[in-house]
């Protein structure tokens, strides 16, 4: 959802990949991308750690080491 003034439920069509590892859950992914340089800043929804690609501008910017 976009968020509230004149457009308080409008939605935008997006696409996101779900990012996994076998022993980190999403809660522990998320916070690497977020340290990573530059930081990458994605979701965690339903359990998964969610990057929606409207907001990555390289993907070499998703190259972070878990």
């Amino acid at each position: 959802q976009i968020g509230s003034g004149s457009l308080p439920t409008h939605t935008v069509p997006t696409l996101a990949i779900a990012v996994t590892h076998p022993t980190c859950g999403p809660d522990a992914i998320a916070e690497r991308f977020r340290r990573a340089d530059p930081a990458v800043i994605g979701r965690v929804k339903q359990g998964r750690f969610l990057l929606d690609l409207r907001t990555v501008a390289s993907a070499a910017d998703l190259a972070v080491r878990l």
